[in-house]
């Protein structure tokens, strides 16, 4: 496997190249009620993925005031990926991770409705340690086609083109 700081390249019958994705945190976040989500389990949109078409939310769960984690639920457009792939796509996503000083903490919600530092760790947790990255590969045609794919969950989202297959 090739890697620089912010990419890891492999072959599996064509070359990909693995990266952090791009996220965009939805202004919702901001406006939560702190008081209805300090007592008990709940669900929340955070944002989605942006760049290689993925409509789908990540979520955060909330338990008794804190955000306690991030989930990636499946899609209904998503596609399993092959094992040989999965795998190399696994060791990818560690290689991109390792060296990041980067390590989950609770966050209460209360900060995170207010404070734009709070939401930046939500964002850098996304794109730096969490489960999914972005894989693009150039097609025979020259065409350049990205997913975004959670190897640890087994499958992608996208590409923006569904006649497109990428595996």
């Amino acid at each position: 496997m090739a890697a620089t700081k912010n990419s890891v390249q492999f072959t599996v019958d064509r070359t990909y190249t693995v990266s952090h994705p791009k996220f965009t945190m939805f202004r919702n976040v901001e406006y939560l009620d702190a008081a209805k989500l300090s007592k008990g389990t709940h669900t929340i949109e955070l944002g989605k993925f942006g760049g290689a078409s993925c409509d789908c939310a990540v979520m955060g769960k909330v338990k008794n005031g804190k955000l306690v984690a991030i989930e990636h639920p499946k899609c209904d457009n998503a596609v399993q990926i092959p094992p040989a792939l999965n795998k190399k796509l696994q060791a990818a996503r560690k290689q991109l991770a390792r060296g990041s000083d980067v390590r989950w903490e609770d966050i209460p919600i209360g900060e995170l409705t207010t404070s734009q530092a709070a939401r930046n760790r939500v964002i850098i947790v996304i794109t730096t340690i969490d489960d999914c990255v972005e894989i693009c590969t150039v097609m025979a045609n020259g065409m350049k086609i990205c997913m975004i794919c959670c190897p640890t969950l087994g499958w992608c989202i996208g590409p923006s083109d569904p006649q497109v297959a990428m595996f």
